[in-house]
C-alpha cells in the first residue's frame, strides 16, 4: 500500500459554529489523522494540532460516494473506541467529507483500505485453519 494523502472535513460541530479539518494519511501499518478545530463564524479561532491513529485492525470497511456538493468517506469501525475523540452522528462509523479536486485519490484509497482489509481477514481466516496457513 502507498502512503496517501487525503485533506478532509468535518462540519457541523458544536450546532454548526466550529468544524475540523485536516489530512488522513495511509500506511501500511495504520490510518493517522491529522486535524485542527476551528470555527466557521469568523474563522479568527483554531484549536491545536490533534493527532488520531487507527489500526487498521480496528477498521472493518470502507466506502467513498460523491455526494451532491462534495464526496466522502465512510469509515466503519469493529470497536466504538475506535473513533472515540471524533465527532460522529452514528457510532462506530465516521464520515469525512472531502474536497472535490481530490475525488480520484478518496476512490484509490477506499480501495486501496478494503484491499487491505481483505487480506487482513483471509490471514486470520488461514490462520485458524488447522495445520497453520496454506
Amino acid at each position: 500500500m502507498d502512503t496517501i494523502r487525503l485533506p478532509f472535513e468535518i462540519s457541523g460541530l458544536y450546532a454548526g459554529c466550529a468544524k475540523i479539518e485536516g489530512i488522513a494519511l495511509s500506511s501500511p501499518e495504520l490510518l493517522t489523522l491529522e486535524y485542527r478545530v476551528s470555527d466557521t463564524i469568523i474563522g479568527a479561532w483554531s484549536g491545536e494540532i490533534c493527532t488520531r491513529k487507527i489500526a487498521w485492525t480496528d477498521i472493518e470497511r470502507a466506502e467513498c460516494g460523491f455526494g451532491i456538493f462534495s464526496p466522502w468517506l465512510l469509515l466503519s469501525a469493529r470497536t466504538l473506541t475506535a473513533f472515540d475523540k471524533l465527532p460522529s452522528s452514528t457510532p462506530g462509523q465516521l464520515r469525512l467529507r472531502i474536497p472535490w479536486k481530490h475525488r480520484l485519490q478518496l476512490r484509490a484509497l477506499t480501495s486501496e483500505i478494503n484491499l487491505l482489509l481483505s487480506y487482513n481477514e483471509a490471514d486470520r481466516y488461514r490462520q485458524r485453519l488447522p495445520g497453520g496457513a496454506i
